[in-house]
């Protein structure tokens, strides 16, 4: 059976003891969404964390708020605010893989990127998965195994469990 393709970003799934919350600055030109990863950016705010090898993540956004502290859908591009940020390195989620590229139980150990893709502002869901195409040369997250699910089968689309790879709180890589 053939896994849906519907790409709603990363979820919590090992629980940590608490989120953090952190702001974003109006300078912000990307919306952010609930399920995006986000960075640490050198002023203390956070924004949407782009894809590719060596761009460090700071956690996954799962709660957002605006400048007076009401809670959001998702945050438009160029809004202060808040996010409530899952941001322990040992955090798991689970993720969808995109398409194009089936991927296989082998797979597990390896790390990938993510696409960055785009959110939806009537739900407030992520749009982003992680990058199948880059198994083995992307850096971002490690797959750890495949979320144990009726219907969720290795292959295209299949929902994954990960962790940050490259984490703001667990690298010596520079924000």
């Amino acid at each position: 059976m053939a896994n849906v393709d519907a790409p709603n970003g990363f979820r919590v799934i090992k629980k940590q003891e608490q989120l953090t919350k952190y702001p974003v600055d109006s300078n912000n030109s990307t919306a952010i969404f609930k399920g995006d990863l986000v960075k640490l950016e050198a002023d203390g705010n956070i924004a949407p964390a782009e894809a590719g090898a060596g761009n460090v993540v700071v956690g996954v956004a799962v709660g957002l708020q605006d400048s007076n502290g009401k809670a959001l859908e998702y945050l438009p591009a160029s809004t202060a605010g808040y996010a409530l940020v899952a941001d322990d390195p040992r955090c798991l989620f689970v993720v969808q893989a995109d398409s194009g590229t089936s991927v296989a139980a082998s797979d597990v150990g390896a790390t990938a990127d993510h696409v960055a893709g785009a959110g939806s502002t009537t739900s407030g869901d992520s749009g982003h998965e992680l990058d199948s195409s880059d198994i083995g040369t992307g850096g971002q997250l490690q797959i750890i195994g495949k979320e144990e699910v009726h219907g969720n089968d290795w292959g295209e689309h299949v929902n994954l469990i990960v962790r940050i790879a490259e984490h703001a709180y667990n690298t010596k890589a520079s924000i």
